[in-house]
Order: structure tokens, then C-alpha cells, then sequence
């Protein structure tokens, strides 16, 4: 299976941004959406008001399951994560979500994920 791209966004009104009349985020999908996109806001401690945005962007996109991974990273949300097809890393204090994503075992899966053909 081939990588997806890795989309770098300065702001999340990029997500909602379109190419004539069609959002951007559908063109880089083509006919087949992601079934699964999870929003991790480990960088910015998990705050809803962003989640909130991340929502109404992948609802915009076609996509159904939308879920928030918590910096906690529960068991629960590990599954949501090995499901997702789509992951957002939330912007904020970059070296806090990082070492959060490395105490927790995030950050690799993260990886297995982007392998596995997952957009990030």
C-alpha cells in the first residue's frame, strides 16, 4: 500500500478551504473518503473549542466516525486510533504534545497507523 500524503496545516481554516466549489479536503480523497478520523490535542491540552472545528471540517468532508483521542490515551482510546484513517495532530505547544505522545506509546502507533495507509 502506498503512503498517503502528509499534510502540514498552519490553520484549521485550511481544512474548510475550496477549489472552485469543492472543498479541498473531498479533492484529496477522491470517490473514497476515510471511514475513521481521529483528532489528537495532546499539544493544546485537549481543548474542546478545536475539537469542535476538526468536527465540523471532517462532517463538511463525508466522513461519519469522528472522535477525539485524549492525552491520556486510554484503552479505548487506543482502539479509535488503530481504526483511524484520517489522524490530526492539533497545533499548540509542540515539545509538550511530543513528549506526551512519547510517554504514552502514541507516537508509535501514530507511525503504525501512517504505514498501515493512513492520511496524517
Amino acid at each position: 500500500m502506498g503512503l498517503k500524503p502528509i499534510l502540514l496545516l498552519a490553520d484549521s481554516q485550511n481544512l474548510f478551504w475550496t477549489s472552485g466549489e469543492t472543498l479541498f479536503l473531498k479533492q484529496l480523497f477522491g470517490d473514497k473518503p476515510p471511514q475513521a478520523a481521529v483528532y489528537i490535542g495532546a499539544a493544546n491540552d485537549d481543548q474542546p473549542e478545536f475539537y469542535q472545528i476538526f468536527q465540523s471540517a471532517m462532517h463538511a468532508a463525508g466522513i461519519q466516525q469522528i472522535d477525539q483521542i485524549f492525552k491520556t490515551f486510554s484503552d479505548r482510546d487506543k482502539q479509535l486510533l488503530d481504526k483511524a484513517d484520517l489522524i490530526l495532530l492539533a497545533g499548540g505547544d509542540v515539545q509538550h504534545g511530543w513528549n506526551i505522545f512519547k510517554q504514552t506509546g502514541m507516537a508509535e502507533r501514530i507511525s503504525e497507523r501512517y504505514y498501515a495507509g493512513a492520511f496524517l
